[in-house]
């Protein structure tokens, strides 16, 4: 699941790019990468850390992971508009853009499956 939305996120943000630097880029075209983007988001990377924060660790080092996601969301809400400033509007997405692909690769070299695994399997990982 992770790896189908790291790619979908990467996909629809270069998509949106190469939209952003068309002349006649259709709106309707970058809408939709914004709306696959935030789906992808929400169907894998959303929930994951939060599974993967309920299995792996408990108590303090839970509540430092979840510290550490919020303030990551934040740090992305804080630096967008400066980002937009500086690098104009496809710039921004495509460092986003990277940013997901690293992600994929990261999810793919370093995060276990879990498909077809129960609970108590998934926790001796």
């Amino acid at each position: 699941m992770p790896l189908t939305a790291t790619a979908g996120m990467t996909l629809a943000l270069t998509t949106m790019v190469c939209a952003l630097h068309m002349d006649h880029g259709s709106p309707f075209v970058i809408l939709g990468c914004i709306l696959f983007s935030g789906g992808f988001f929400a169907f894998g990377m959303g929930p994951v850390p939060w599974m993967i924060i309920s299995n792996k660790i408990r108590g303090r080092a839970a509540s430092i992971a979840a510290s550490t996601l919020w303030t990551a969301t934040l740090l992305v809400t804080f630096t967008f508009l400066s980002l937009v400033k500086r690098f104009d509007i496809s710039g921004t997405f495509a460092i986003y853009a990277v940013l997901s692909l690293i992600s994929f690769l990261y999810t793919w070299r370093s995060v276990p499956e879990t498909r077809g695994k129960t609970l108590g399997q998934i926790r001796q990982q």
